[in-house]
């Protein structure tokens, strides 16, 4: 294994894992793979995104052109997007749990059954799947990564 949690000043990444851990959440097909090596997620200054399942679904927020792109597994059709500026538009799809908004200061995307989020807003990012037991987060004072049922994290803050 070689988790390791990188932050930076504009790109920071969080990725953990070397064989091609996993997170399914939901009825199976929303699920987030860390660390096989295209699956990342990258909180930045201006163009933060979060890139769920085999490379084609993610989720990028940026600075006047917010958008989420969901590609096969998420949305049936294979390439819905949102674009969303700062009112807070949101999207609802799925079973009434799936939701897709983006605001000022607290833009989020939920996929699933209303466990799973990936939320990113302002001071405290968090990209979480599952049953709420796994995260990954990144934000402002404790940037953690945590994957499995409760046990296994990797945490950096401002500190470090």
């Amino acid at each position: 294994m070689s988790e390791e949690v990188s932050v930076g000043d504009g790109s920071e990444e969080v990725s953990a894992g070397d064989g091609g851990e996993e997170v399914s959440a939901g009825d199976g097909s929303e699920e987030v793979s860390v660390g096989d090596g295209g699956e990342e997620v990258s909180v930045g200054d201006g163009s933060e995104e979060v890139s769920v399942g085999d490379g084609s679904e993610e989720v990028s927020v940026g600075d006047g052109s917010e958008e989420v792109s969901a590609g096969n597994g998420v949305r049936g059709d294979g390439g819905e997007e949102v674009s969303a500026g700062n009112g807070g538009e949101e999207v609802s799809a799925g079973d009434g749990g799936e939701e897709v908004s983006a605001g000022d200061g607290s833009e989020e995307v939920s996929v699933g059954d209303g466990s799973e989020e990936v939320s990113v807003g302002d001071g405290s990012e968090e990209v979480s799947a599952g049953d709420g037991s796994e995260e990954v987060s990144a934000g402002n004072g404790g940037e953690e990564v945590s994957a499995g049922d409760g046990g296994e994290e990797v945490s950096a803050g401002e500190w470090g």
